[in-house]
């Protein structure tokens, strides 16, 4: 009886599926072949991948990977506006959060110093974060009632909860330190808040 012969992407043996295109492409990445962000943006995250990869690196890894980690900020920081789409920039922010969170998951020595060289640089990061921040706050703040809209503020919202984890210890946590004097008035729960009341899955009131 003739063989069936594998399908692309499977191993003889051990009967492993096809990856996601999107984890490919991340190792791809990882390896340090070139790689379109592009097309990167289109796919559905796998955050979970991310933050695994950059919690379980070595601290020699992680400084060889850092001007790879600061390309990936940067482009995903280069998509939170409105020349994207709803989904490029939910990809984004979704791309930051496993960012954070993996960041979130190691110990630094020098916390300030160590996350934002390995994110954008000491001397980039009130100027860059700024700006992020601000079009979070944008998108939470947001009284547009559309299904892309709502989709947004959930990614904003995950944004911030996982820069919340991004250390044990709020008072400790670089992120939140540059997070509550750039643009936001208000503290984050209120935020979070605001998002919850503006997606309109609580109450069946009409839209405009």
């Amino acid at each position: 009886m003739l063989k069936k012969a594998p399908l692309p992407g499977q191993e003889l043996g051990n009967r492993s599926y096809l990856k996601e295109k999107v984890v490919a492409t991340y190792e791809s990445m990882w390896r340090g072949e070139p790689i379109s962000f592009v097309e990167l943006f289109n796919l559905k995250v796998n955050a979970a991948w991310l933050q695994a990869r950059i919690s379980a690196a070595s601290n020699s890894e992680l400084s060889d990977k850092q001007p790879l980690i600061r390309k990936i900020f940067s482009e995903c920081c280069n998509r939170l506006n409105d020349d994207h789409s709803a989904d490029v920039q939910s990809h984004a922010m979704e791309t930051l959060s496993g960012i954070f969170l993996g960041v979130g998951s190691r110990t630094f020595h020098d916390p300030v110093a160590e996350i934002l060289e390995l994110l954008c640089g000491i001397e980039a990061a009130n100027d860059v974060f700024g700006t992020l921040f601000g079009h979070v706050q944008l998108l939470l703040t947001s009284t547009r009632r559309s299904a892309q809209s709502a989709a947004l503020r959930r990614a904003a919202v995950r944004l911030l909860l996982s820069v919340t984890a991004s250390a044990t210890d709020l008072h400790v946590n670089i992120l939140v330190d540059l997070l509550i004097p750039l643009g936001f008035e208000a503290p984050i729960t209120t935020l979070l808040t605001q998002a919850d009341d503006t997606t309109g899955s609580g109450s069946g009131g009409s839209g405009a």
